[in-house]
């Protein structure tokens, strides 16, 4: 089979009658066979997030956190999980830090990732592809 991986990512912002926006992506085909997705529980320890064996040569990793985006009486985010390569994970090494309902794809992401949390079992949704 060919194209089996996709990727896309777009932002865009308009106000006033500006705007600007740009979309970036790409159609591969896999030269491995594996995949994985999963919904892992980070909570207010450093952990590792799991990955391999499932995938050992990702493509891409998508991370995204499932917890609610914010408390609706302040607008304050209510959970957010800082993302890394190092450990132990504190708020201060992280890389990427997603609030509720945020999420991002990371090409050429590695297996080694370790996340934190700011509430005990905040799920997080994992997916990654061998190249």
């Amino acid at each position: 089979m060919a194209n089996e991986i996709t990727f896309s990512s777009r932002i865009a912002w308009s106000r006033g009658g500006e705007a600007v926006s740009m979309t970036a992506g790409d159609t591969y085909s896999q030269i491995g066979n594996s995949a994985y997705g999963a919904i892992q529980l980070i909570g207010l320890t450093s952990v590792a997030v799991y990955i391999a064996p499932a995938v050992t040569d990702p493509c891409f990793v998508a991370f995204r956190n499932e917890a609610p985006k914010v408390n609706v009486a302040t607008g304050i985010p209510l959970v957010q999980i800082y993302l890394g390569i190092v450990t132990p994970m504190t708020s201060i090494v992280a890389t990427i830090v997603l609030d509720g309902g945020q999420g991002i794809v990371v090409p050429n992401g590695g297996i080694v990732w370790y996340a934190l949390s700011t509430a005990a079992l905040t799920p997080l949704a994992v997916v990654a592809v061998d190249r």
